[in-house]
């Protein structure tokens, strides 16, 4: 966060307000490598210019990142996805995973959302 404010030659309240956080949070993601709250992140994501969760490698992991990139609590994804929020919430845990066939539609639906 620092090098890409830097770079835009912005204070670190006026970064913050870009993101639409207070300067005290910035501050702290500044110092401690702390990930940013889920409804945050594409603001985060859009004044980064890039994504800075690591990649998926695994389908639990993929809800996770999908959701956080796009700002969702789990019942927001699941509507979007129209699965059951307990299925979603299951799914993220690890607890279960979908059948192949499912759990293709999900990905497609995931990687229609950009």
């Amino acid at each position: 966060m620092r090098e890409r404010r830097a770079e835009f030659g912005l204070t670190q309240a006026q970064a913050a307000a870009r993101i639409g956080i207070c300067r005290d949070a910035l501050a702290r993601w500044e110092v401690r490598p702390i990930v940013p709250d889920v409804h945050s992140m594409p603001a985060v994501i859009a004044f980064l210019g890039y994504n800075p969760l690591p990649t998926a490698r695994t389908f639990p992991e993929l809800l996770q990142r999908t959701r956080r990139t796009l700002g969702f609590d789990q019942a927001s994804l699941a509507d979007v996805l129209s699965v059951p929020f307990n299925t979603l919430h299951a799914w993220e845990r690890g607890v279960f995973a979908p059948g192949a066939e499912r759990m293709a539609q999900v990905e497609a639906r995931i990687a229609a959302l950009g």
